[in-house]
């Protein structure tokens, strides 16, 4: 957050869109950057606050959102880090690779391949409640290793994103996934099943494909709103090590072709997207 010191006569200092009394450390008026309900702690409601009366362990670059600071993120990685040496953890990884306990993960939301090992999130999994927001991408980030990539954009002036990841999933191993969410306010998505559209990934680990799914026929993917693949056989990845693709077919219906039609005029030009308008499909690398 950038601070400029207004002027001498006040000694008020200006941050973006308000100013701080240094001498009774109160704002003087509300952010208007700030949105009320962006969050469900009564704390993060009151726009003459920031970051909700922690901004020790919380930050808020964008204005929109706190979250955790960085120096909160490295603690917890180091315990998470500890926690992956001891014998029970080990244990965990290993119940997971043998495929043990399928009721358990069947209730964590995962179904197992049994014929490729690989680990894959149900469509009607807790998750569909849950929606996403960038908090959970931070927490992941704290406890493991990954990296995310999201790209919202607008159709018939309702917002969606797509929103990628890829990394460690603790004991599912070597991963990635993207999600089809819905939303307006930029912060948080939500999930809709009948949301889907046809969509296949492919995870190389090292360029050794590890993860293929999606595959219905030739030229044809089973529909997600979230399509993910872990393979527990890779723990403690680099996600730099990794290649995910992600393919994505527009042309089932009118509303699919609609949205490719919004979606590739935003990104049309973005790294690591190819479309074929033609065709009404788009790929995703990275």
């Amino acid at each position: 957050m950038v601070i400029y010191i207004s002027s001498g006569e006040t000694g008020l200092y200006y941050c973006q869109s308000r100013y701080y009394n240094p001498r009774t450390a109160r704002w003087l008026n509300a952010d208007a950057s700030e949105v009320l309900g962006m969050s469900d702690h009564v704390l993060n409601n009151n726009l003459y606050a920031y970051t909700g009366n922690n901004p020790v362990n919380m930050a808020d670059r964008s204005g929109y959102a706190p979250q955790w600071t960085d120096k909160l993120k490295r603690v917890i990685k180091t315990a998470s880090n500890k926690i992956r040496k001891t014998k029970s953890y080990k244990a965990l990884v290993k119940a997971t690779q043998k495929g043990m306990f399928p009721t358990a993960f069947n209730i964590g939301g995962f179904v197992r391949d049994s014929k490729t090992g690989t680990y894959h999130a149900r469509q009607n999994c807790l998750q569909r409640f849950g929606g996403f927001n960038d908090f959970y991408d931070w927490v992941f980030d704290a406890v493991t290793y990954m990296k995310n990539a999201k790209f919202p954009f607008t159709y018939n002036n309702k917002g969606y994103v797509f929103w990628a990841w890829k990394g460690d999933y603790l004991n599912l191993g070597a991963g990635a996934e993207m999600g089809f969410y819905y939303g307006n306010n930029g912060y948080h998505y939500f999930v809709d099943t009948k949301l889907t559209l046809p969509m296949h990934m492919a995870l190389r680990y090292k360029n050794k494909l590890i993860i293929q799914y999606g595959i219905r026929q030739l030229f044809e993917y089973n529909r997600f709103w979230w399509i993910t693949g872990f393979n527990p056989a890779y723990q403690n990845v680099n996600p730099s090590n990794l290649k995910a693709t992600f393919s994505i077919d527009f042309s089932k219906t009118a509303f699919d072709r609609g949205l490719f039609g919004a979606f590739y005029k935003k990104y049309k030009s973005t790294k690591g997207w190819t479309f074929v308008p033609e065709s009404y499909r788009a790929k995703f690398v990275f």
